[in-house]
């Protein structure tokens, strides 16, 4: 028997809301296992410089291009429908880089991998247009913390695989894939209400990727800004321990770890500012100390000096990113929850493919620390807007 569609507006029933924060967490997992994998992957291949740097970017690059379908299908076939549907094409491209392990099936496998990531989209338009807008931050906050506990397990179910050779990885990948995509199926579904006519994704022009609401586009630039610091630093900072201060396979997968262990801490730091400051304070506050954090990784001269700064960063950007998306969202009607989050995926892995391509070479010419100064002077312009943004209703 299928379970009623939830229109627009409605409230989450509780057994779909801890559905898409399951979804949420196991996606995360096989997500996460992909980070340490990409950088190992790279190193068993002999890939350097600027094509090293295209392999870490090759997520962001799927993730910015599925951006272009997902608000079209969420309306049109449904939210559940993309989470299914990407998972099930993720499962494939996996099994075929474990067949054929070289650096075209794993570059496709890894670009797919962003591309699934439109499900964790589709889950954030299930709360955008199910949850209420004074409440939204801390949602997102919650979900954000649940995915940590999946960003954690990834790199640790990594190192117990590491033993059966990497192949058994892609092998992981594909299996976890198709099971979630089958256990999705049953999901309940969500569609714009028809009573309020058609969203934004419909009615827009086939020729326009997004319509968008105006007050958006600044939110939406800042965010951007502050996603290219993901695509240098969450990738290099492990990196650079492991080739400029001799960390192993394990102390790289430990790092990568950290980003998953901050996330769950997010919230309660989020907790604690939402105490002493108003949101629209508290989201700069956050801003600002997370681009404090990149600084000192860019000053950072030994291993734990390195690893305070990173940790403080990862921290600091889990904090600041449930503001910045809460901000956008309410920004958005319910009907337009999915054009927004998608145009939100378009620019975040469209700059995310950009700063990791550019942070690839300039890592191999320049070193670790041009590429930490860059996204610092990146996030310092990524404040800068936000601030504009938000001082009409700070």
């Amino acid at each position: 028997m299928s379970t009623p569609t939830l229109l627009a507006g409605e409230p989450l029933p509780a057994r779909t809301r801890h559905s898409l924060y399951a979804v949420a967490v196991l996606n995360s997992i096989l997500i996460s296992l992909t980070w340490p994998l990409t950088a190992l992957l790279s190193q068993r291949l002999g890939v350097t410089g600027a094509a090293q740097g295209f392999l870490f970017a090759l997520g962001s690059l799927g993730y910015m291009a599925s951006a272009t379908w997902v608000a079209p299908m969420c309306d049109r076939r449904g939210k559940r429908a993309v989470i299914v549907s990407h998972l099930a094409v993720t499962a494939l491209f996996w099994a075929l880089a474990a067949v054929q392990l070289s650096y075209a099936t794993v570059a496709c496998a890894l670009f797919v991998t962003g591309a699934g990531s439109a499900s964790l989209t589709a889950v954030s338009a299930y709360f955008g247009a199910h949850t209420d807008a004074s409440t939204r931050s801390r949602t997102f906050a919650r979900m954000l913390a649940l995915r940590g506990v999946g960003q954690m397990s990834g790199p640790l179910l990594l190192l117990a695989l590491l033993p059966f050779g990497l192949a058994s990885a892609c092998v992981a990948l594909a299996a976890g894939g198709a099971v979630l995509a089958l256990a999705c199926r049953s999901l309940q579904d969500s569609r714009p209400d028809p009573a309020l006519g058609a969203s934004s994704s419909q009615a827009a022009p086939r020729r326009r990727l997004f319509h968008l609401p105006l007050a958006t586009v600044p939110v939406l630039a800042a965010m951007g800004l502050l996603w290219t610091s993901p695509g240098s630093v969450s990738n290099y900072v492990p990196l650079h321990a492991k080739e400029g201060l001799g960390a192993g396979d394990t102390g790289l997968s430990m790092l990568f770890s950290v980003l998953g262990l901050t996330m769950v801490v997010a919230p309660l730091v989020l907790s604690f500012f939402g105490r002493w400051f108003s949101e629209t304070t508290a989201s700069r506050v956050a801003f600002g100390l997370t681009c404090a954090a990149m600084l000192g990784v860019t000053l950072a001269t030994g291993p734990l000096g390195l690893l305070l700064s990173y940790v403080l960063w990862a921290l600091m950007w889990d904090v600041t990113y449930p503001y910045v998306k809460a901000e956008l969202s309410r920004r958005a009607s319910p009907e337009q929850q999915a054009a927004v989050m998608s145009a939100e995926q378009f620019v975040t892995g469209g700059l995310m493919t950009v700063g990791a391509t550019v942070a690839g070479a300039v890592y191999a010419g320049l070193g670790a620390a041009s590429v930490f100064a860059g996204a610092t002077l990146l996030g310092v312009l990524g404040l800068v807007v936000f601030w504009r943004a938000t001082r009409r209703v700070a």
